[in-house]
């Protein structure tokens, strides 16, 4: 009952697709319980304040180093 990954996440402005987040973290970094099951449960936010308006997309990576698998989400978003 232990997990291995990595999960990156990516925030892209859609009007020049440039790259405004870029940045990734192991499962260990977690915490103590997230090392210590089978599952891994992800919450993060980020002000939106500090973005301007426009379109963006979010992407969300997570290699699974034990399973030798990848699975990813994308989603646009807009800010105000």
């Amino acid at each position: 009952k232990q997990n291995d990954a990595t999960v990156e996440y990516q925030i892209v402005n859609l009007a020049d697709n440039r790259t405004i987040l870029d940045t990734s973290e192991s499962s260990h970094s977690l915490g103590e319980n997230s090392a210590n099951s089978d599952q891994l449960t992800v919450a993060k936010s980020l002000p939106l304040t500090s973005l301007p308006p426009g379109k963006y997309q979010v992407k969300v990576t997570v290699n699974d180093s034990i399973s030798k698998q990848q699975v990813a989400q994308e989603a646009p978003f807009v800010v105000d």
